[in-house]
């Protein structure tokens, strides 16, 4: 049930299927997902979200979104739910994945870092505190790390060994409230 004539409404989170060239908008106003295509018609795409949808990351043929406390997948081919897993957690917010498919989430109010692995449908926190408040995340290869950006005055970009989940602080920066991290070309 695609609708047309949608616009942006408190845009939260935005990830590209690459396959297909659609980008996925998190629309907060509206608690809807968008869908972006190619030639740049803004389509509903998933509604019915209770926070959010914050957090969202395409992972193959799946699109994963925060909800709360919840983590909810979807398929990209027809929106249709294919995963759902309810966290301890106060606000999930950011989300990435790694080389296995397996979720990481920023808990933004528990001051935490969830990871969850659909393939078994289970959870555990990953980081129990990170002192600052993390927001968004992305997933590193070539340091097999997290890189987390924090909010507050003089936010920190936080390292995240995937090894033992130690934290390390990248950078103090001179910015407040980072919102999100994307990785470039370079």
């Amino acid at each position: 049930c695609l609708a047309m004539a949608q616009s942006y409404s408190g845009p939260e989170s935005v990830d590209c299927d690459t396959l297909t060239g659609n980008w996925y908008v998190g629309n907060t106003g509206s608690k809807k997902i968008l869908r972006r295509t190619p030639q740049g018609v803004l389509q509903e795409f998933l509604s019915g979200f209770s926070s959010g949808p914050y957090g969202i990351e395409v992972v193959g043929d799946r699109i994963y979104a925060c909800d709360g406390n919840k983590i909810k997948g979807f398929s990209l081919a027809d929106g249709s739910p294919v995963f759902s897993i309810t966290t301890n957690a106060s606000f999930l917010n950011g989300i990435t994945h790694d080389a296995n498919g397996v979720l990481y989430a920023s808990d933004f109010s528990g001051k935490k870092i969830y990871k969850v692995n659909p393939a078994n449908a289970t959870w555990n926190v990953f980081v129990a505190q990170t002192t600052s408040t993390p927001n968004g995340i992305l997933y590193d290869h070539s340091q097999n790390r997290l890189v987390c950006v924090t909010w507050g005055a003089n936010a920190k970009i936080l390292g995240i060994a995937l090894a033992d989940s130690s934290v390390s602080i990248l950078k103090t920066t001179t910015l407040s409230n980072i919102d999100g991290v994307a990785r470039d070309g370079s």
